[in-house]
């Protein structure tokens, strides 16, 4: 059974809407960095993709808005920029919630056309997975040092958030093995991967290098190489193990040179350097506000206006900016999504035929979870890349969730 079970006839309505989202892809991932940012450019295209989505809603939907797991993301933001009104006469917050609805109205955009065209949604990764590609690309041709600590990447990008887009590429790469491919498409896929894996040890990140790792290791043990176990091809199955073995190796031989040679294996090895101290300051800073003012935080952007920058971490941040309120909201529809993706997987390993749902099931949750460990290093809240990743997982658990429902009812 194919994963997009239902084909709905596509309209000239759904071709610009989803013309603008690969424009929005293409310019927030790759052109605004590698080529130039245009002044405004990014908040035309939210505006547009925000007004397809009001169309979509009120027009073509007659008004009805049906329920999804993006909901409790919304409502964080609508929660975190409501109790932030209060700390606007200090300076601080009111850029910063105008571009988080921003964002995450525009990722609630992408979300419903991909959930209204379901076979849009392999272009949005092939373009995603494209985009982020010639990103990587383009750090070996104009990279620049980005950090103290001489990372390379690209102005304006810094190298947590470039780790971010790449875990972004990885997942969507990943997800198009769902289905028997072209022998040179699968080669093309494999390429794709290994630039964007040599650009992030490019970027010296050590958590977006750790994330990579345990993505690429639970996706090849819990994904790819059980779905090709399954295939009546032993020699795919065995072309993929062969090449897991060939990673391994070649890591071995790679460890010294990486360790050794690289700024990232500086970095990993434990080298504490000023933006350790920085960060350790940071956070420090975010609990003493959290224990001050636990229920409602102290207003988004509240660290960066008392410090000079974000805690670096996600849940710091939630904790000192939104307080426990806005953290239960926002951890309620993550677990949410989790448990649903958990369970999912559970169901179609009890039914015949549904290799591709459990695939991307797992796909999914393990992205998901790779997430979750990139916010402890990483704020994320406040960017597009995670809002949009967020849309991801909703339109596939959509699916997924529609096949489950088929699988229930021919039972």
């Amino acid at each position: 059974m194919e994963l997009f079970i239902e084909q709905k006839p596509h309209t000239f309505f759904g071709r610009i809407w989803l013309f603008i989202t690969m424009i929005t892809i293409f310019y927030s991932f790759f052109f605004q960095y590698a080529i130039k940012a245009i002044g405004g450019a990014m908040f035309g295209l939210c505006a547009l993709l925000i007004l397809f989505s009001f169309i979509q809603v009120f027009l073509v939907q007659k008004g009805r808005i049906a329920k999804s797991y993006l909901d409790p993301i919304v409502l964080f933001v609508i929660i975190s920029v409501l109790l932030t009104l209060g700390f606007t006469a200090k300076g601080y917050g009111t850029d910063l919630s105008i571009r988080m609805i921003e964002y995450v109205l525009t990722s609630y955009s992408i979300y419903l056309l991909l959930k209204e065209y379901p076979d849009y949604i392999e272009i949005v990764f092939w373009g995603n997975s494209l985009a982020i590609t010639f990103l990587a690309l383009s750090t070996f041709m104009k990279g620049v040092e980005v950090s103290s600590s001489g990372a390379i990447g690209l102005e304006g990008l810094n190298s947590n958030t470039m780790s971010s887009f790449l875990l972004i590429m990885f997942f969507t790469s990943f997800c198009l093995f769902y289905r028997k491919r072209r022998f040179v498409i699968r080669i093309l896929l494999l390429f794709m991967i290994a630039v964007v894996a040599v650009a992030q040890v490019s970027a010296a990140s050590r958590r977006g290098f750790i994330v990579l790792v345990l993505f690429t290791f639970l996706s090849l043990v819990f994904g790819i190489i059980p779905l090709k176990a399954e295939n009546k091809s032993k020699k795919r199955f065995c072309f993929y193990v062969l090449l897991l073995l060939g990673i391994g190796v070649a890591l071995i031989f790679l460890q010294n040179y990486l360790l050794e040679k690289t700024l990232l294996g500086a970095r990993l090895m434990g080298v504490y350097d000023g933006g350790d101290a920085a960060r350790t300051r940071y956070q420090t800073f975010a609990f003493q506000q959290f224990k001050e003012h636990p229920l409602l935080g102290i207003g988004l952007g509240g660290i960066a206006f008392h410090m000079g920058a974000y805690s670096h971490s996600l849940y710091y941040e939630m904790l000192a900016c939104t307080g426990i309120f806005g953290t239960l909201i926002f951890l309620y529809g993550i677990i949410k999504m989790l448990r649903t993706y958990w369970l999912s997987n559970k169901v179609f390993m009890n039914v015949d035929d549904q290799k591709t749902n459990i695939y991307l099931s797992r796909m999914g949750g393990i992205f998901l979870f790779c997430i979750l460990v990139s916010g402890i290093a990483v704020v994320m809240i406040y960017d597009f890349h995670f809002y949009y990743s967020l849309a991801l997982l909703v339109t596939l658990l959509s699916r997924i969730k529609a096949s489950w429902r088929i699988v229930e009812y021919d039972e």
